[in-house]
């Protein structure tokens, strides 16, 4: 089962990488894309890694090593995720612009990365801990905060200025897309 789950989390880590790639650059076809191809392959790739991670969750929670962001990153990923898997037929049902909602799902979901990532970080410090150490590399609090700080920033200037942000959504979503993906990867390869 975990061998399972860490195949799955490299595979959809590696799928996500590459849109976020593609994304950043080519960002005013994303924002075509946005309508077509990319909410379905996000949608899939959101959905199923968040159902991994709610199981990671509790598998975590049953040994009590457990906290409520790595549900709530579960949660609001597989909402997010449907929501693109349901894009076509949400954009003829409602009368603004879906790239509009999209980027304010966009923010809401980058508003919510940085704020788990800035308290992960401060448990972490409180805790005198690092969150993997691949090496040389060392993924401490203060990496995690910085991460964590931009994530937040980012996030709320999308959600002040939706329409600017629409312009550059490629960039936005393919970088948060990319690290996320990279993540994935690594998250999936140190798991237990």
């Amino acid at each position: 089962m975990m061998l399972a789950l860490k195949i799955l989390g490299v595979i959809f880590g590696l799928l996500m990488a590459g849109t976020g790639i593609h994304l950043m650059c080519v960002p005013l076809a994303a924002v075509d894309a946005l309508s077509a191809v990319i909410p379905t392959v996000l949608g899939i790739v959101l959905t199923v890694s968040s159902v991994t991670r709610f199981i990671r969750w509790t598998q975590l929670k049953s040994s009590g090593a457990s906290d409520g962001l790595l549900f709530w990153e579960s949660v609001l990923g597989f909402v997010f995720g449907v929501s693109l898997l349901l894009s076509y037929w949400l954009r003829a049902s409602i009368a603004v612009s879906f790239s509009l909602v999209i980027t304010l799902w966009a923010s809401l979901l980058l508003l919510s990365k940085g704020i788990t990532g800035i308290v992960r970080a401060f448990q972490m410090k409180k805790a005198n801990q690092t969150l993997v150490n691949w090496g040389r590399f060392t993924f401490n609090w203060v990496l995690q905060l910085v991460v964590g700080i931009a994530l937040t920033l980012i996030g709320i200037i999308s959600a002040l200025n939706p329409l600017l942000t629409m312009a550059g959504i490629g960039i936005i979503v393919g970088v948060n897309v990319t690290i996320y993906g990279i993540s994935m990867v690594f998250g999936s390869l140190v798991m237990l």
